[in-house]
């Protein structure tokens, strides 16, 4: 195979890859407001569930956790630091020593990039 394949090839499977991920997004936005709407009925109508064909479909409650911004997380962590007992000063270094040490080392990576060239 030459380059010139090679390269054709890989720009037609980015093509493939954002098409993909466009058609993934769109389907999970149609899953969400399908189980919105079957949610819903179950809550109007007052059942635990139903069943379908071979398939019971229950409506379960489930605690989640909200996200914190990082900002918002960061600064609680700081406030539980300085709780323990950790003067304000120290309490912020050693947070970012924490965060720090949990990433990995960092590692050279070789990414091919494609430009269009205006000739």
């Amino acid at each position: 195979m030459s380059i010139k394949a090679d390269v054709q090839e890989l720009e037609s499977i980015r093509v493939e890859i954002k098409s993909l991920n466009n058609k993934k997004q769109k389907l999970k936005e149609k899953e969400r407001e399908v189980e919105n709407r079957i949610t819903e009925y179950l809550k109007i109508n007052q059942h635990p569930g139903i069943k379908h064909q071979d398939r019971a479909i229950i409506l379960e409650q489930k605690e989640k956790r909200a996200n914190k911004k990082i900002l918002e997380r960061n600064l609680d962590a700081i406030n539980v630091l300085r709780n323990h007992g950790i003067e304000p000063e120290r309490a912020e270094k050693i947070l970012t020593e924490v965060l720090e040490a949990r990433k990995g080392e960092k590692v050279a990576k070789d990414i091919l990039k494609i430009k269009k060239l205006n000739l």
